[in-house]
């Protein structure tokens, strides 16, 4: 007995047992049970069991609330990161302004190893000339770090008296050397080194060692509850400026005076 026959004889042994009946001439593969392999094969029911037919994929697309949903996500996120971005943005703007602190720091100390351990005697800002800045602390350090330069602009300085003065820090030690009263029978250079010499010792473990050599000359730092300025002070610390900053150490307001 040929495979043939043996599917023939199998196909009609199972027919009787599960009440199998005959093909419809209009649809051939109407039958009770599952065709035979050479029906598959032949033709007769490709359409039928064509697997591309069934992962026919559907068509779907966004409804109008689910579009609304995704925006209302989108706007809660922007909402929540958008100031955390800002304050990332404003202590980066922070963090820069420190560093040219530290930069005129430095050169401001290269200055007094040459000059007997003296501040230099600047004004506390430049004057404003229609032929540009005069004076202040970028002159008195030119020989040492350039007038102008990255290391004078705070990131955080946004007002464009930049271009008018070329620095965005003030130099609280020059205030004071003004009020320091002239020798009458003495050079510009000796009262100017005279009273360089008295507000050094001053600031140096002096009544007015918690003020500030460099400071920025505005409000410009309003991220969270800190004071809107940074300082850096003569023993080479570089940070936010605090409420007893500028406070002198003796009681005295006499003492004070230079």
């Amino acid at each position: 007995m040929n495979r043939t026959m043996r599917w023939e004889l199998a196909a009609g042994l199972l027919a009787p047992s599960v009440g199998a009946g005959p093909k419809s001439a209009a649809d051939p593969c109407k039958v009770t049970i599952a065709p035979t392999i050479e029906e598959i094969m032949g033709g007769g029911c490709a359409e039928a069991y064509n697997p591309a037919a069934m992962r026919r994929p559907t068509e779907t697309a966004f409804t109008i609330v689910e579009m609304l949903v995704v925006i209302g996500v989108i706007t809660v996120l922007a909402g929540v990161l958008l100031p955390v971005i800002g304050g990332i943005r404003a202590e980066s703007r922070s963090i820069g302004c420190m560093s040219n602190l530290r930069q005129i720091y430095l050169a401001v100390e290269t200055y007094r190893q040459r000059a007997e351990s003296r501040l230099p005697y600047a004004e506390p800002l430049p004057a404003a000339t229609p032929g540009g800045p005069v004076g202040g602390l970028n002159e008195a350090l030119r020989h040492i770090i350039p007038e102008e330069g990255d290391h004078w602009f705070c990131p955080a300085h946004f007002c464009c008296d930049y271009e008018d003065l070329h620095t965005s820090y003030a130099y609280p030690p020059g205030a004071w050397m003004l009020l320091v009263p002239p020798a009458p029978d003495a050079s510009d250079y000796e009262n100017a080194a005279r009273a360089a010499q008295r507000v050094t010792a001053m600031f140096d473990g002096g009544i007015l060692n918690n003020v500030p050599i460099l400071v920025d000359s505005e409000d410009r730092h309003h991220e969270g509850g800190r004071l809107p300025r940074n300082v850096a002070l003569l023993d080479g610390s570089v940070r936010i400026l605090k409420p007893s900053d500028g406070n002198v150490t003796d009681d005295d307001d006499k003492n004070s005076a230079p």
